[in-house]
Formats: C-alpha cells, sequence, structure tokens
C-alpha cells in the first residue's frame, strides 16, 4: 500500500497565536478514509493510549506541533493514523459524518485548541517535502480554490481539501513539486515570521472563514550535513528516520555498500532492480526493499546525521537508523511490453523438464545475470517468438506452441518465488515453475 503524506493540522490556540513547529514524521501507511476523524472538539490529546477502545494496539505516534500528538493504532483493514480531540473525556463525531467506532476515548492534558484531521486524497503524496519554513502563513484566512497557475506562471497539477473548506495546491515548481497551502489578506500571501516569502507562492482569493494553519517544516540536525537531498524522480520520503533492526525494516531486503552512496543513487539503484522501496544508512548503506515491516519504529530526524559518502553535505541515516523512501511508480524491469500479457490466472505454471513450450529455445547465457520477464519477452520477440518465460531465476524459454497442445496448469503464485537475477526486486518463477508472457 503506498505511502501518503498527512499534512499537519489546523492549530490556533486560545490566545490567537500560531503554533508552528517541525512534525518528528508525517507518513502514514494507509489513507484515512473520507472524513473519517474530523474533530469539532475544542480540547485535544497529549497522550495516546496503549490501545483503542477496540482493543488495537497502538504502534506509532508522532508530535503535532501544539502538544497533541497523532496515534496510530493496528486496525483491521489498514493502519490509520489518527488524532483524538476530547471533550469531557469522549470523543465527538465530526459534523455530518457518523463516529468511528474504532476511535479511543481518551483523556485531555493539554491547553485548548483545534484540531483537524484532512480527508483522503485521490493520489498519494506531494513528490518533495516542502523547506523548512517555506509556506507557514502568519494570516488568518485560506484558500478553497487553486488557480491554474500560481504568479511564475506555473502549472497547477493536483489539489486536495483540507477538510475546512480550504485547498492545498500542488504547481509544477522548478526543482520539484510541492504541495502548499496558500493564506491570503487582501489579496497577498504574507510571509512566514522570519522566513521570507516564497516567490513562486500564488496570491489566490479568499472565500472561506477565518483559520490558522500551517505546513510543518524538516527538522534541523546537529551534524553539519543536511538531511534535506536529491531522490530519483517519482520517489518520495516515506519516513524521514526510522530505527532499523538486525532483520531489517524493509521487507525482502537488498543490500549494497558504496562509496558513491547518496539517497539519489540508492533510489535509483533500487528502482532499476524493480523496488519500490528505499533506504540509506551509516552513510555508505544502501537498502532495497518490496515494503516496510510492521511496526516499524520512527526516531527523531536528528538521529539520521551521518554524511553520505557520496556527498557528505546530506545525510544517511546513521548506525541503525535508516532514511526511507518509497514510489508507486512500476520499475522498469516490471513493464509488460506493448503486445504482451501474463499467462494464466494466478501468473505461475507447473513446467517440467521436457518444458511447457514445444521445441522451446532457451536464452541460456545471453540473460544468466540479467533476467526479468521484460528481458526474457524482449529476446523471445527479436527471435520471432510469441511465448517467453521465465524459471527459476536466472532461466529464460520461448515458444510458438505448447508441448503436445497441451497448456500448463496454473499453480499458486507462490511457487514462483526466486528473485530475478537481473532485478532481484521481482520474481522470476521458481523451480519447475514458470511466469509465462503470450504476445497478442
Amino acid at each position: 500500500m503506498a505511502s501518503t503524506r498527512l499534512f499537519s493540522l489546523l492549530a490556533f490556540s486560545a490566545a490567537g497565536t500560531l503554533a508552528a513547529q517541525s512534525l518528528t514524521t508525517t507518513v502514514v501507511t494507509s489513507t484515512p478514509a473520507p472524513n473519517e476523524v474530523v474533530s469539532v472538539t475544542t480540547a485535544c490529546s497529549a497522550t495516546c493510549p496503549s490501545t483503542d477502545n477496540s482493543g488495537n494496539a497502538l504502534i506509532q505516534t508522532f508530535s503535532c506541533g501544539n502538544t497533541c500528538l497523532f496515534c496510530r493504532w493496528n486496525w483491521p483493514g489498514g493502519n490509520h493514523f489518527a488524532q483524538y480531540d476530547t471533550n469531557s473525556g469522549a470523543v465527538t463525531s465530526p459534523i455530518g459524518v457518523a463516529a468511528n467506532p474504532l476511535r479511543a476515548a481518551v483523556t485531555c492534558a493539554t491547553s485548548t485548541s483545534t484540531s483537524i484531521i484532512y480527508p483522503s486524497r485521490t493520489t498519494a503524496v506531494a513528490t518533495s517535502t516542502p523547506t523548512p519554513g517555506e509556506i507557514v502563513s502568519t494570516t488568518k484566512t485560506c484558500s478553497s480554490i487553486c488557480p491554474p497557475t500560481d504568479n511564475s506562471g506555473n502549472a497547477l497539477i493536483e489539489t486536495f481539501s483540507c477538510g475546512n473548506n480550504c485547498l492545498f495546491c500542488r504547481w509544477n515548481w522548478p526543482g520539484g513539486n510541492h504541495f502548499a497551502q496558500y493564506y491570503v489578506d487582501t489579496g497577498a500571501v504574507f510571509s512566514p515570521i522570519g522566513v521570507a516569502a516564497n516567490p513562486n507562492t500564488a496570491a489566490v482569493a479568499c472565500t472561506t472563514a477565518a483559520v490558522t494553519s500551517f505546513l510543518p517544516s524538516s527538522s534541523s540536525t546537529s551534524s553539519s550535513a543536511s538531511p534535506t537531498a536529491s531522490i530519483a524522480n517519482g520517489w518520495h520520503t516515506a519516513i524521514p528516520c526510522a530505527t532499523d533492526t538486525p532483520s531489517r525494516i524493509l521487507t525482502n531486503p537488498y543490500i549494497t555498500t558504496s562509496n558513491t552512496n547518496t539517497p539519489l543513487s540508492c533510489t535509483q539503484k533500487c528502482f532499476s532492480l524493480g523496488f519500490t522501496y528505499a533506504g540509506v544508512e551509516n552513510g555508505n548503506e544502501c537498502y532495497c526493499g518490496a515494503g516496510l515491516v510492521s511496526n516499524v519504529s520512527v526516531a527523531n530526524v536528528a538521529d539520521c546525521n551521518t554524511p553520505c559518502a557520496g556527498d557528505t553535505t546530506i545525510t544517511c541515516g546513521a548506525g541503525w537508523r535508516m532514511q526511507v523512501y518509497n514510489t508507486t511508480l512500476t520499475p522498469p524491469a516490471n513493464v509488460v511490453p506493448s503486445g504482451w500479457r501474463p499467462y494464466g490466472t494466478t501468473g505461475c505454471s507447473q513446467d517440467s523438464a521436457s518444458r511447457v513450450f514445444a521445441n522451446a529455445v532457451s536464452a541460456g547465457d545471453v540473460l544468466a545475470s540479467t533476467n526479468t520477464p521484460a528481458a526474457c519477452m524482449s529476446y523471445c520477440a527479436k527471435l520471432g517468438y510469441s511465448m517467453s518465460g521465465v524459471e527459476y531465476a536466472s532461466e529464460c524459454y520461448c515458444g510458438k506452441a505448447w508441448t503436445n497442445g497441451t497448456p500448463p496448469a496454473d499453480i499458486p503464485a507462490s511457487s514462483c518465488n526466486m528473485a530475478c537475477s537481473g532485478a532481484p526486486g521481482i520474481t522470476c518463477g521458481g523451480p519447475l515453475a514458470i511466469q509465462i508472457y503470450v504476445s497478442s
């Protein structure tokens, strides 16, 4: 499940001051259901109980920047973050939305404030993190519209609702696409306190009631290196800093070390190998994986303070501390070429010593170290074959018809579990288990 970024909350104290601070993490593992938790109470919680009121275990917390906490419990159907606002010790339903039965009633231990969880979005996340203090408005009015271009002419490419009739807008900015919510006062965008106004912000008309909000800033680090770094196109930060374990927090981990290691080189390498998760650790270590294990512990961003082996001006985790990245893009090694399609209902078929293809041709040493489904299909197509199959990690077979005219039997997909020799992030069959592709 693709990761989604939860952009911060409304944090306006009773005294009317802005409580804009960095978050220790900005990631959720699943998207909350539309309007899942939008509290209308005026008191929030600084504690997360060890279980919610359905007995589901607490697995992660992070600060909202106003002494309130977001809590994540292990809910059936997906782990969700939720901030629980209380009034007399009870969780109140949002306006027009039924109370979620899995919400926990928690004790309020903080000063009065107002908070909102934003509803679901149609896409995963922004492709880059706003720079520290980039857009933190001191005004109290927000916009419910996003103009088609910002005031530098950059095109609008996405919007999503904040849950309070305001919108976050994403324009195609040079150097990376950023989400930003624009607050206006008499038609102008105000600078955040002590930070110059971003020249790419748009002056938009205010059409909603007054509120106060902020975007989280990246946390600082004691190292001379910065945690902000370029990553491969289409990738984003999943966890700014996580605690790694001896068994590793990435599933199906593939590990390399390099004197040129950076977040960019690591994400590019992992993507080329068919992985959708990557992490840098201890300066020179690059980890690739298919996902995250459960119960990942989020560390303080300042803990990821080891300079990268390939660029000492940026950080690459630390000892047992990993900066984690992921993408929802399909790795090129896993893209089925045009005109081809997987065969069978499970994607895995039973092979035999006599082979499923009549007069099968093997790629042999040609693809022994670079085998992938896409590479095998390309090899077979060049030889004029309409069937291809990958097996036992490094084997590629081509054919035009079934042996004895009998199609192979489907077997469980789990039988095709061997990593491809050319892209260990994807599978290439197993022992006498073949992934077959046929051309139209």
